[in-house]
C-alpha cells in the first residue's frame, strides 16, 4: 500500500471512528433523557453500584465512603453540620446520621442535595482513594 493510500485509509478509520463516538454519544443523551437523569446523576448511581458490589470486611472500603468524604469536605470547607444543613436545605439530623455512618434511609435526592449544595459531583460523595500509608 502507498503511503498516500495508508493516509486516506487512516482519514477513514477517523472518520468512522468519530461517527461512531457521535452516535455513542446521541444514544447516552436518548436513554438519559428517558431515564430523567443527568449525567452526573448516572456517573453518581454507577459509583455508588461498584462501591456496593465491591464491599469488603474493612470499613474504610465500604458504601460508607459518604460520611468519609462528607467528613473530608467539611473540613475542607471549614464547615460544621449546622452550616452544611443550612447551606443544602436538610435538617441537621439528616447530616448528622449520615456523619454517624445511619444513612440506612437516605435516598438519592437527600444525597443529590448534598451534591449541589456542596457543589461536589456525586462521584466525589461516593469516591474511595486507598490510603497506603495506613
Amino acid at each position: 500500500m502507498s503511503n498516500e493510500q495508508n493516509q486516506i485509509s487512516h482519514k477513514k478509520d477517523r472518520k468512522n471512528s468519530t461517527k461512531s463516538i457521535d452516535q455513542r454519544l446521541e444514544k447516552l443523551e436518548m436513554t438519559l433523557k428517558l431515564l430523567d437523569i443527568s449525567f452526573d446523576e448516572l456517573v453518581g448511581l454507577v459509583t455508588y453500584y461498584r462501591a456496593e458490589k465491591q464491599k469488603s470486611d474493612d470499613p474504610m472500603e465500604r458504601s460508607g465512603q459518604l460520611k468519609w468524604n462528607l467528613d473530608k469536605l467539611m473540613l475542607e470547607m471549614n464547615l460544621n453540620i449546622d452550616q452544611v444543613a443550612t447551606i443544602v436545605g436538610l435538617h441537621r439530623n439528616q447530616i448528622g446520621k449520615i456523619k454517624n455512618h445511619d444513612f440506612k434511609r437516605t435516598d438519592l435526592k437527600t444525597i443529590e442535595r448534598i451534591s449541589k449544595g456542596l457543589n461536589v459531583s456525586l462521584d466525589e460523595l461516593f469516591r474511595y482513594e486507598k490510603d497506603d500509608s495506613v
